[in-house]
């Protein structure tokens, strides 16, 4: 089976806006708590799934209007519609967390970063918050 590529295969939203262009790396992680169910009867270690954590770290070549987007958010901790989608073979899974109540993603690390021989970039990590919906 061919490897499928992450350019032009990946899109990431935030707030309503496309920030795509923006981003040469995301990284979604979809975690579930782990809960110790072990008792003095048991004959192994055993444990059940708990609450899901998901966040979305990200990173790309700065530019203002991404700065535009993520700099104010990242000292006002505003939850927002984020969205990010994956394809392979014509088939596209959507990860959506929808801005409402407990529910939406909000940026948690925004860094410029600027060397003296190389370019500005920029990483962040969203958290995503609440229980996302895949389709």
């Amino acid at each position: 089976m061919a490897a499928t590529k992450g350019a032009g295969n990946s899109t990431v939203t935030f707030n309503g806006t496309a920030i795509t262009n923006y981003v040469n790396s995301a990284d979604l992680t979809n975690a579930v708590a782990e809960l110790e169910s072990t008792h003095l009867g048991s004959t192994a270690e055993t444990a059940d799934g708990g609450l899901v954590s998901s966040s979305l770290q990200l990173s790309g070549d700065w530019v203002s209007t991404l700065d535009a987007l993520f700099g104010p958010d990242s000292l006002a901790s505003a939850k927002r519609t984020t969205v990010i989608t994956f394809t392979s073979g014509g088939t596209t899974i959507t990860y959506t967390w929808t801005a409402s109540g407990d529910v939406g993603g909000f940026v948690t690390n925004y860094q410029p970063k600027a060397t003296a021989t190389g370019k500005i970039e920029w990483s962040a990590t969203l958290r995503l918050s609440g229980l996302g919906v895949r389709s």
